[in-house]
């Protein structure tokens, strides 16, 4: 596809990727006084209509789709979720111990009680 560009440049043939990014489409610009032409790849075409068709629904769809916007969001997610793993794991660490200091209270208060009727017994026997 080729795009036809007016507005005063430097005369100048650049090659360079969408985005700028070099996992992106190719792309070639010539800049010739007023007029500014550029060339993109078949996969960089089909980018540019997806772009444009989702700029025609959503107003932000450019920048909420843009690589390193979705790298970006990607990464923030999984920190909130990696945060939220780890205090699910603080809970579930507080609990257990929770847990297992009241089981021993349990078992101390299951020895009394044992102990208090062997007493009972023993007083009932006499």
């Amino acid at each position: 596809m080729f795009i036809i560009h007016f507005g005063f440049r430097k005369p100048k043939i650049g090659r360079g990727y969408l985005y700028g990014d070099k996992s992106n489409p190719k792309i070639v610009i010539v800049r010739i006084g007023f007029v500014s032409i550029i060339h993109m790849s078949n996969e960089a075409t089909q980018l540019m209509h997806k772009a444009i068709n989702g700029l025609m629904v959503d107003s932000d769809w450019l920048y909420k789709n843009h690589p390193k916007i979705k790298q970006k969001i990607e990464e923030q997610a999984d920190e909130k979720s990696q945060e939220r793993v780890d205090r699910v794991r603080r809970l579930f660490d507080s609990t257990t111990k929770e847990l297992s200091e009241v089981r021993q209270e349990l078992m101390k208060r299951n020895g009394e009680v044992s102990t208090l009727k062997k007493a009972i017994e023993i007083i009932r026997e006499d």
